[in-house]
């Protein structure tokens, strides 16, 4: 029977114990203290387990640091189960070469491993205020699972294997629950299976060889929940599914060379300025983001697919200045849509409604689908908080006339001159909508001919009943209305008609309405196609 002591009130480490301990140690083995504790209600306190559980944290410590010479042909390694470890385990600047294997225990003090070089470290179900690893080097795993500690620091840590903190409860100090500020993992980073984290997630910096994956996970810090800035991420990078973060997701200069996959994810928000992905943004099921979604001069090898992406509240999507070979635009928004800058091979998921505020400014494509008739397509351009962009105007008929639309292309380039009209002085407004309605500023010129027929037949109408009286008498050609009316409408022909004859009063007036009606019809239309035909 395990022999223990009491002083103050405390119970004392047990010597035996302790001895069991050294030998589970020198022979690899696990010392299990929770077989045969009826006391211990299976939970993580120690007030209801029995005293033979306790050990010193002094004697994980020498067994650590090699005081202990192993059993001939055994690996030593600590591995230990059910203790209540009393004590301060401090192991700075330690260079421990055995495995550390702690399950279902219950740390007093906080586990100290700042400036330590150590193998691998799992805690399993454990409880302990905190882990503090600056600058630590683990030569393979460090796995934290189903355990729950009010901070881990791992500051300039180095992990050459995976690092998991799989089901684990972190629950923050000051606000943050993981600062590990320049952590390098060789491998994978899991959060994962029910972690829980009740402060930001710090990792700015930080390089992952392997994929950074959080799902069934809950981070509930403020503002930014998760802080990957600059971060590198070799692998993939997996947001879900069954993924909760309060605040915002934050990979500013972030590089993912591998895609990143966003499923069945709810995101209080989501900043990726100047990121790189090295194949895609996918977002692979119906995720939501209650905040903005920015992706300022982002760039994607391949495709930035948003499609299944729900942001609600009236959330932006910002992706100015951004480069994709595939943009694909969320399904449902309400709220402000920037494109400005931005280069995109195709440009998928353009489709009304449209949100209220669409910036295009300097957005280039090559191609929009799905591709729709000029008429729907323009209110788009309008949407504009801006106001006319001439350039967005000549890059969607420019789109348009590849894919030989070039009916559409033409209706957006009238579109164009109406709109620039507006912000024209009033003098050249007017002298705007002339050319409108008379050609179409060039890109209906069938319109002259219509007015051309008009007053044509008008004024041989008129003429058929008012025949003006020769310019002298007996030296005139027999007098021709609809001849006499092509001479005045049309300048550059001569019919010999106009000449001839010498109207008056009325007569005369309607002359001058037909001669200037010529003259703005044929002015209008040489305008309009030397710009055509200029701009061709």
């Amino acid at each position: 029977m395990a022999v223990t002591s009491t002083k103050g009130g405390a119970v004392q480490p047990s010597a035996e114990t302790a001895r069991r301990l050294r030998d589970a140690f020198a022979a690899g083995d696990l010392l299990d203290l929770r077989v045969g504790d009826r006391t211990s209600s299976g939970d993580h306190d120690p007030g209801t387990w029995s005293p033979a559980r306790v050990v010193a944290a002094d004697v994980i410590t020498s067994l650590l640091l090699g005081k202990v010479d192993a059993e001939p042909g055994q690996v030593p390694q600590l591995f230990l189960a059910g203790a209540h470890i009393v004590g301060r385990l401090d192991l700075d600047g330690a260079e421990v070469v055995h495995r550390l294997h702690l399950i279902d225990c219950v740390l007093e003090q906080e586990l100290l491993l700042n400036d330590a070089r150590t193998r691998t470290i799992v805690l399993d179900g454990c409880r302990l205020p905190a882990l503090n690893a600056e600058m630590a080097r683990i030569d393979g795993n460090l796995v934290l699972a189903r355990c729950v500690a009010s901070k881990l620091a791992l500051l300039g840590a180095r992990v050459d294997g995976i690092l998991a903190l799989s089901g684990s409860r972190i629950e923050g100090v000051d606000g943050v629950a993981i600062q590990a500020d320049g952590l390098t993992v060789s491998n994978d980073l899991f959060l994962r299976e029910g972690f829980r984290a009740a402060g930001r997630v710090c990792m700015p910096g930080a390089v992952i060889g392997g994929d950074l994956a959080l799902s069934d996970a809950e981070l509930t810090g403020p503002d930014t929940s998760l802080n990957a800035g600059t971060a590198q991420v070799k692998g993939h990078l997996w947001l879900g599914p069954t993924l909760t973060v309060a605040g915002e997701v934050t990979l500013h200069y972030a590089a993912v060379e591998g895609r990143v996959h966003i499923e069945e994810a709810r995101l209080g928000g989501f900043g990726a300025t100047r990121a790189r992905f090295g194949t895609d943004l996918f977002v692979a099921a119906h995720a939501r983001c209650g905040g903005a979604l920015t992706l300022t001069g982002a760039s994607a090898v391949g495709r930035i697919d948003l499609e299944l992406l729900e942001l609600t509240d009236g959330a932006a999507l910002l992706c100015q200045e951004i480069q994709a070979g595939v943009l694909e635009l969320p399904r449902r928004m309400t709220g402000p849509l920037d494109l400005t800058n931005a280069r995109i091979g195709v440009l998928k998921g353009v489709r009304p409604p449209w949100p209220d505020r669409v910036s295009i400014g300097g957005l280039t494509y090559d191609s929009i689908d799905p591709v729709h008739p000029a008429s729907k397509q323009i209110d788009w351009l309008r949407r504009n908080p801006s106001g006319y962009q001439p350039q967005s105007y000549e890059q969607l008929a420019a789109m348009y006339r590849r894919i030989g639309h070039e009916r559409d292309a033409r209706a957006v380039l009238l579109a164009k001159q109406r709109d620039r009209r507006r912000t024209l002085p009033w003098v050249e407004r007017a002298a705007g909508f002339v050319h409108d309605i008379t050609a179409g500023y060039g890109y209906r010129s069938w319109l002259a001919a219509l007015w051309l027929i008009a007053f044509l037949a008008a004024g041989t109408a008129y003429f058929l009943g008012s025949p003006p009286p020769p310019l002298k008498a007996g030296e005139h050609p027999d007098f021709n209305a609809l001849a006499y009316c092509l001479d005045l409408i049309i300048p550059v022909i001569d019919l010999g008609q106009a000449k001839a004859w010498n109207p008056h009063g009325l007569d005369q007036l309607v002359s001058y309405v037909l001669t200037l009606v010529g003259w703005l019809l044929t002015v209008s239309v040489v305008a309009g196609v030397t710009r055509v035909l200029v701009r061709d």
